[in-house]
């Protein structure tokens, strides 16, 4: 994870000066971020996070990247890739990691038996299409 000095993103940003955001972003460095779920939804809040220098963003999904999921994300990707295969999360976190750092992917469901992973993270983006997915993770957060 990052340190104090080091910054989430692999080149600078220019963004944030140009915007006169620098201290209201500057808050998020120490943040540390869990996205559960990277379908249509999830891929674009990561979109959106991955651009903020939050120090760390975890990715959770145990699916693989299908066609259909690719229609539904920022950006486009290459035939060659659907066709071999990988997890959202995978793909994910290498399309994002060309941006920034500490983007961690986890290639499985979050689930009653692990959903005690997400306790420590400031920010939990439940992104998830089934409601007891939802249901656990109200539970968990109500239980901390």
């Amino acid at each position: 994870m990052a340190d104090g000095n080091e910054s989430a993103f692999a080149y600078k940003d220019t963004a944030s000066t140009r915007a006169h955001i620098g201290v209201p972003t500057g808050r998020l460095k120490s943040r540390r971020i869990a996205i559960v779920g990277l379908g249509g939804t999830g891929a674009y809040v990561l979109d959106l996070v991955a651009r903020t220098p939050v120090a760390k963003i975890d990715l959770w999904d145990g699916d693989v990247l299908q066609q259909h999921n690719v229609f539904r994300y920022p950006g486009a990707a290459p035939i060659e890739t659907l066709q071999a295969t990988p997890t959202k999360v995978g793909y994910l976190a290498g399309v994002y990691q060309a941006m920034r750092r500490h983007i961690v992917p986890h290639a499985e469901m979050i689930t009653a038996d692990n959903a005690h992973l997400l306790r420590d993270f400031d920010y939990v983006f439940a992104c998830v299409d089934r409601a007891d997915a939802r249901r656990l993770r109200a539970a968990r957060t109500l239980q901390h």
